[in-house]
């Protein structure tokens, strides 16, 4: 089951959880993780076994994107394509399909440049900050390794990598953030707090700053996630 929290506006929440969305039985053996959506309507799960799968609001059933990509740690939409990491065998930062697929067949592609075999990537952010650079050109991850918090650009064609910033005290697996002009602020979650950074450095350059403590979980709660959600 998916639960959605808004109004049916596009942007406006309501705090009420919409459960009336089902998948059948694509995670009847292991576990859902979230969902991203383009329109509030259409909605992509991401899970243990089924990997990324579509379906929309109000659904019995949804429809697994890929039979050889089975184990999504974490997905998300940007620039009009869907993007899902995972730690399974030969897949680690991937692009599934074309745009944003709907239907089954669909074939995940490790993003060139990044290596598919090692790493730990949880969430992930694209931003664009290169006027010269069509569409999203770095990439921030979510590494729960002793990496921490990742940094890549897109260099013709290739993403290389511009350094990492550890994150004291436990393994970084959400993240989310905010472009500022040619800077961006990083909002992270680990098991035990929510941490932000804010690299100045621009498009290309190594990435800067150090994290900065916002909220702990307390005894006995951990945090599994964060995002950005409207302001009503």
């Amino acid at each position: 089951m998916v639960g959605v929290v808004f109004n049916g506006t596009p942007g406006v929440s309501s705090a009420t959880i919409n459960t009336t969305t089902v998948l059948g039985g694509l995670y009847s053996t292991n576990n859902v993780r979230g969902a991203v959506s383009d329109n509030w309507s259409n909605l992509w799960a991401f899970g243990a076994t089924s990997g990324i799968s579509y379906t929309t609001l109000g659904s019995s059933a949804g429809t697994a994107l890929s039979t050889t990509f089975t184990n999504a740690r974490d997905a998300g939409i940007f620039d009009g394509q869907l993007c899902a990491s995972s730690g399974a065998t030969g897949f680690r930062s991937t692009s599934l399909g074309s745009g944003l697929p709907t239907t089954s067949g669909q074939t995940a592609t490790n993003l060139p440049g990044i290596s598919s075999t090692t790493g730990s990537p949880y969430a992930f952010f694209f931003a664009d900050l290169s006027s010269s650079v069509p569409g999203v050109d770095t990439l921030y991850v979510a590494d729960d390794s002793a990496t921490g918090l990742q940094k890549f650009s897109l260099v013709a064609g290739t993403w290389t990598a511009n350094g990492s910033v550890v994150v004291s005290g436990n393994a970084l697996r959400g993240l989310t953030g905010v472009v500022n002009g040619s800077g961006v602020t990083l909002y992270g979650a680990t098991p035990t707090a929510f941490v932000s950074l804010t690299d100045s450095s621009g498009y290309n350059a190594a990435l800067t700053g150090t994290f900065s403590s916002l909220a702990t979980s307390g005894t006995n709660k951990a945090f599994r996630g964060i995002a950005l959600t409207p302001n009503p």
